[in-house]
């Protein structure tokens, strides 16, 4: 397990990273979540993926937006990872 994310607080909240969370070779599937969190007075995006068949969380994401670049930099790790496979979203239009 292997994890870091970096809060940084001061004059700024700024890019907070990305995690990884459990190494499985093969992957048949993705399946990626977003939700609104609130640390302190600001609200930020949770990203996270999970794989179907075993449950088990394979990335994480914490970032101030949630549009089309944000959902590619947490896909793209995704795949430099674990390489391509079929991704389920919530059929939002940031994943377009």
């Amino acid at each position: 397990m292997k994890c870091k994310v970096m809060f940084l607080f001061g004059t700024g909240f700024r890019v907070l990273g990305s995690c990884q969370i459990y190494k499985r070779k093969r992957v048949p599937a993705f399946i990626i979540v977003e939700t609104i969190v609130q640390i302190g007075q600001k609200h930020f995006w949770l990203w996270v993926c999970i794989e179907p068949l075993y449950s088990s969380v394979f990335g994480i994401y914490l970032s101030e937006e949630r549009n089309m670049l944000v959902a590619e930099k947490f896909i793209r790790s995704l795949v430099s990872k674990y390489g391509k496979h079929t991704i389920y979203t919530d059929g939002g239009t940031w994943y377009d």
